[in-house]
């Protein structure tokens, strides 16, 4: 039986695990970013954001129980049993009874062991997969400071070609433009054109974004596909930034912060998300987010 995505399109293998991002320079500035986000966020907007939330939850797993994994690397079935209890499994695999057979099964779980394992915050150790020092050291912070470095792990060190899969080879595709241009997206979304209420035209934005970048996705037939740029977009910012508790969308949202980019009608940004993107994309000629950081102010 080949099983669909969420998204009710054939499961895409994820590329070999190759996690991390590749940027020009490593900075060591996370003393000042610590300083940054805990004077600008709130706890109390940041504790109810869905990936810290199910983030913090898989670290306190992995806290007191070391994770069996399989000869692959990955999960067992019995590790992935026991986090079902705190984590909801995908619907589709409950409307169908299928059962999870392998990590990959569950896009959003294995987004979290993405997270914590290019963050650093565990280590693989005969067979399992255990808290690193960082990790544990984590768990110790204030929520801000923890939501922060979460959300640095995702911007700065996650390979987007995780979340949106495609042929490493080719350097103009548009998951790796994105990438690239990530302080300039938000720098477009903060200054987009809104209605009344603060919402977003979700068309309107993802053509401008397609025609500013100049976004293609050409299949075997030499065939344009905007509509999947459209997706692209969706899997590597919007979700992410939904589940970090910065933009509210119109739309079908399910599986946590999964959204249907075919029903997406607009989003929002949150007071959240207004100060995130305060910090990362000052008032000023968009730069390296890290000098963004240590210049904000």
């Amino acid at each position: 039986m080949r099983i669909l995505d969420i998204k009710g399109k054939p499961r895409l293998q994820k590329p070999i695990r190759n996690l991390k991002a590749k940027r020009n320079a490593k900075s060591d500035s996370f003393a000042v970013q610590k300083m940054i986000f805990d004077e600008k966020l709130l706890i109390e907007e940041v504790e109810k954001t869905i990936l810290l939330s199910d983030f913090l939850k898989y670290l306190f797993y992995l806290k007191e129980k070391p994770a069996k994994l399989t000869a692959t690397g990955n999960l067992s079935r019995k590790v992935m049993r026991e986090i079902s209890q705190f984590i909801a499994i995908p619907r589709h695999y409950i409307e169908f009874g299928w059962r999870l057979n392998n990590q990959q099964d569950w896009p959003y779980l294995d987004q979290l062991d993405a997270l914590v394992e290019v963050g650093g915050f565990t280590l693989k150790r005969k067979g399992h997969k255990r808290l690193s020092p960082k990790g544990r050291e984590y768990l110790t912070l204030l929520p801000t400071i923890q939501y922060g470095e979460l959300f640095v792990t995702y911007w700065e060190d996650l390979n987007w070609g995780y979340l949106f899969p495609y042929g490493e080879e080719k350097q103009d595709h548009p998951v790796r433009v994105l990438y690239q241009a990530r302080a300039n997206l938000l720098a477009i979304m903060r200054d987009f054109k809104r209605d009344n209420d603060g919402w977003i035209n979700f068309f309107d934005f993802a053509e401008n974004i397609r025609e500013h970048f100049d976004l293609k996705l050409i299949n075997y037939l030499g065939q344009d596909l905007p509509h999947r740029v459209s997706d692209c977009l969706v899997d590597v910012l919007l979700e992410p930034l939904l589940g970090f508790g910065m933009i509210e969308v119109q739309g079908e949202v399910f599986d946590h912060h999964r959204v249907n980019s075919s029903k997406l009608k607009a989003f929002r940004v949150t007071a959240l998300g207004e100060k995130m993107i305060s910090i990362i994309v000052p008032d000023r000629p968009v730069v390296d987010f890290f000098s963004a950081i240590l210049n904000f102010n």
